[in-house]
């Protein structure tokens, strides 16, 4: 499923889940703000993370009734160190986490396991030509019938249609009809000025 976060999507999970409100970022409690709506509409019980770097909303949200996973390892591009995943480990020790990368056949992650597999800000750092493989684990590890939910930041006018077409060629179905998806301006920010937002990227 793709569509733009917006208020409208944080704001009921932000009252609901103050660890969304209290947050230094806008980016990362948005994105779990949707994954957590999804995880609760659909009653996922078994989830896995891709990404949790440093730390998971998710994790500290849902800390009961429910089976996490997390997988990460250390890339070029990214912040995260060992010792947070180390600290991680110790941390969070009601977690499973794997140290891996989607994509890369992990065998810690069962077959037709999962109920839901999600990330926050992470798709966008998975390089292009990894995403065909990713996808492809992913649907091997999810169960049938299961939900596949990424919060990937965009920005203007960038070309989504390499995450669509890996989606797709892994055998995924979507969530609501393909048309309807499509990235939009929100009122409250005021008219919308293509032309001007255009000259700015």
């Amino acid at each position: 499923m793709f569509e733009l976060g917006t208020t409208d999507h944080w704001w009921p999970s932000a009252k609901k889940y103050p660890l969304l409100s209290n947050h230094q970022n806008t980016l990362k409690p948005m994105g779990y703000a949707h994954v957590s709506a999804l995880l609760e509409q659909f009653n996922s019980q078994k989830v896995l993370e891709i990404g949790h770097g440093a730390g998971s909303l998710l994790f500290d949200i849902f800390k009961e009734g429910k089976e996490f996973w997390g997988l990460d390892d250390i890339v070029e591009d990214s912040q995260v160190k060992d010792h947070d995943l180390e600290w991680m480990r110790e941390e969070y020790l009601e977690v499973k986490l794997v140290k891996g990368l989607l994509g890369t056949n992990v065998k810690e992650l069962p077959d037709n396991y999962f109920d839901m597999v999600c990330s926050v800000s992470v798709i966008e750092h998975i390089p292009l030509d990894v995403l065909n493989r990713s996808f492809e684990e992913t649907f091997r590890i999810l169960k049938p019938g299961g939900i596949v939910c990424h919060s990937y930041d965009v920005y203007y006018g960038q070309n989504t249609k390499p995450v669509y077409d890996a989606f797709e060629y892994a055998g995924f179905k979507w969530l609501k009809p393909k048309e309807t998806m499509n990235v939009f301006w929100e009122k409250w920010l005021g008219e919308f000025d293509k032309e001007s937002i255009t000259k700015i990227v």
